[in-house]
C-alpha cells in the first residue's frame, strides 16, 4: 500500500469571525480545499492512499469519488 503524507499546521485551519464565503468560510479555506482536492485526485491517479487528519474535507471528497482511498484519523484531545 502506498500512502501520501501531507502535514498541515493546525493554525492554518483556524477561522476568524470576519471570514465569509461558502458555509461561513473565507477565501483562504477555498484555496486550501482546492489543494486538498488536488492531493486527493493525485493520490487516486497514483493508486495511493491519503492519510490525513482533515476529516471534514477529505470525508466530503471521498463521498464524491468513493473509489479513492483515504485513511482518516482524529487526534485525541
Amino acid at each position: 500500500m502506498t500512502v501520501l503524507l501531507w502535514r498541515s499546521e493546525p493554525d492554518e485551519r483556524r477561522l476568524s469571525p470576519g471570514d465569509t464565503g461558502p458555509r461561513g468560510r473565507g477565501e483562504g479555506h477555498e484555496r486550501r480545499f482546492v489543494n486538498d482536492a488536488l492531493i486527493f485526485l493525485q493520490a487516486r491517479q497514483l493508486g495511493a492512499s491519503v492519510l490525513t487528519g482533515n476529516v471534514r474535507d477529505f470525508d466530503f471528497l471521498s463521498q464524491i469519488v468513493p473509489s479513492a482511498r483515504v485513511i482518516l484519523y482524529r487526534v485525541p484531545l
